[in-house]
């Protein structure tokens, strides 16, 4: 299974996130593009697209990297996550104010999405385990349906 990872990061913790998922995507033949440096995704089976959240939107350049292949890639299998500073309490809120904005721009398979909270100094190692552990069910998911 190929898993291609698109992303944008202003301050380095989607980045960060990134790298989790890269560790735990071992021997999937994983590549990682940053939005402005996109190479082909056509062999892809799985695409996961992260943004970070700021001034309550995620990063433009990602949403203009998904607007401007949305027809491209409608044949494609998407996983979707954002990273913000939001309490979990407020994760309904961030769903609909942050997600969205994504995954209307996105005309294929979206199969799952995930809210990182993000940090401002260190990164919590509950987060590290939130991402691997949903990057794990992600590729289970799929490798079951073959």
């Amino acid at each position: 299974m190929r898993v291609c990872i698109v992303y944008d990061t202003k301050r380095g913790s989607t980045k960060q996130i990134v790298d989790w998922m890269v560790e735990e995507l071992a021997g999937h033949g994983t590549r990682v593009f940053r939005v402005d440096d996109v190479g082909s995704l056509r062999d892809c089976d799985l695409i996961i697209v992260g943004a970070p959240v700021y001034f309550e939107a995620p990063l433009g350049s990602v949403l203009r990297f998904l607007e401007e292949n949305s027809e491209r890639l409608r044949d494609k299998v998407f996983a979707v996550f954002i990273v913000c500073t939001v309490p979990r309490s407020l994760y309904g809120y961030a769903r609909l104010k942050y997600l969205k904005p994504m995954l209307n721009r996105i005309k294929g398979k979206i199969i799952d999405t995930l809210i990182v909270r993000g940090w401002f100094k260190n990164p919590p190692e509950s987060s590290r385990r939130e991402v691997k552990d949903w990057v794990r069910d992600l590729i289970a998911r799929l490798e079951e349906k073959g």
